[in-house]
């Protein structure tokens, strides 16, 4: 397989599909752990989060995956960082 008209920039398929893929990505994953323990938490909320009190802007996480704890209200796991760059 090949990208374009010519032969020239012929490729392996998978390497072509990875190569795709990750073209749009520009700067790695960031990712939180952590808990965040309140009574109207929900793994579809987005969180607005400031890593350090000095930030110039919170930045945006989803949930990845973890656990909830329904007596405490804590929701513990790791959370991705939703950006467009």
């Amino acid at each position: 397989f090949y990208r374009g008209n010519d032969q020239a920039g012929a490729e392996n398929i998978t390497r072509l599909l990875v190569k795709e893929f990750l073209e749009m990505q520009k700067s790695p994953l960031q990712i939180l752990q952590g808990s965040i323990q309140s009574a109207n938490i929900s793994p579809l909320d987005i969180v607005k989060y400031k890593l350090n009190s000095n930030d110039a802007a919170a930045k945006y996480y989803m949930f990845l995956g973890g656990t909830f704890k329904a007596n405490s209200e804590i929701m513990e796991g790791e959370w991705f960082r939703i950006k467009g760059d």
